[in-house]
């Protein structure tokens, strides 16, 4: 059974007038289309409100095996491979609806925590053997982008499912940041072809397995 994977992205937002997991959602066909797996995009705006609906509905509709989320650190100096989504949204920044949220929970009395449970040493490994800058990151922080991780991984709790679920934070384009040397577009792509490989690998394996009977 060939693996479903639902990669989705980010559009601009704050300072940002470019993003580049948007790019890589909107380009990732074009250089993805001989791997070993469906390969489904989704780019969500900067929204408290429009994004989980965007994105549950993708959910709902495509059951992937996986989801990888990508998100922009505009001043990361190495892309950042989160091991967790925390159940808090808590930024000054508003989104692109001029939205604030500051200390309220994504879902009231829903796990303090979530781990993402995507193979995230593989893929850190897989990016180090070809030396692109890379590390584990504790949390994805407290805006869209862990608020994002936060349902994909509510999702899957709910549903008893194996869809398994993470996200990577992306350095900006060379230019965006004075504070980061930036990744070139292309570069981008290619890293993240390497992360879906990974993913896809881990996968494969659990849904081609046969499903064992159960015994009365």
């Amino acid at each position: 059974m060939i693996p479903s994977i639902l990669l989705t992205g980010f559009g601009p937002f704050g300072d940002n007038q470019s993003n580049p997991s948007q790019s890589v959602c909107q380009r990732a066909a074009e250089i993805l289309h001989e791997a070993e797996y469906r390969l489904h995009t989704l780019v969500l705006p900067v929204s408290y409100q429009r994004c989980p609906a965007m994105l549950l509905e993708a959910l709902e509709r495509l059951q992937p095996d996986a989801v990888l989320s990508l998100g922009l650190a505009a001043r990361a100096q190495e892309l950042a491979i989160e091991r967790f989504s925390v159940n808090i949204d808590d930024a000054s920044l508003p989104d692109v609806d001029g939205l604030r949220r500051e200390g309220q929970p994504i879902r009231i009395e829903g796990p303090a925590a979530y781990g993402a449970t995507l193979p995230i040493e593989t893929m850190l490994q897989a990016l180090r053997h070809r030396e692109v800058p890379a590390r584990l990151s504790n949390h994805a922080g407290a805006y869209l982008c862990n608020h994002c991780l936060y349902v994909a991984c509510d999702w899957a709790a709910e549903q008893q499912n194996a869809t398994m679920t993470g996200f990577v934070h992306l350095m900006p384009p060379p230019g965006l940041s004075d504070a980061s040397p930036g990744m070139p577009i292309e570069r981008t792509l290619q890293v993240v072809g390497w992360l879906l490989d990974a993913v896809a690998r881990h996968v494969a394996p659990v849904t081609s397995a046969p499903q064992r009977e159960e015994q009365a």
